[in-house]
């Protein structure tokens, strides 16, 4: 019977080592699958902020080159404008005075 016993608890010994290198290799793949992901979660993080800093770029350029000169032909127009009215209400209010 003691035999019996001790055959068993081998028995037994023997399958739980084979479970615990089953667990360990799961573990192990499973640590190598989130290592995988967190890499490739990395990749996609720079790559965003390349394109990110790319429009950023883009914007930027495209704003000197097509913007910024539209803003200044508006505000060199305006200033002329305002300079000529300027210049009407001046004579006006002049005449004004001399009138008086």
């Amino acid at each position: 019977m003691h035999r019996g016993l001790q055959q068993r608890l081998a028995d037994m010994e023997s399958r739980q080592a084979e479970y615990v290198e089953k667990l360990d290799a799961a573990l192990d793949a499973a640590r190598t699958g989130i290592f995988k992901l967190a890499r490739e979660l990395h990749r996609d993080q720079e790559a965003r902020k390349r394109v990110f800093t790319e429009l950023k770029t883009t914007g930027v350029e495209l704003g000197k080159s097509c913007v910024k000169p539209e803003l200044q032909s508006a505000k060199d127009d305006l200033r002329a404008n305002m300079q000529t009215l300027l210049k009407q209400e001046a004579a006006k209010l002049q005449i004004a005075l001399d009138t008086r």
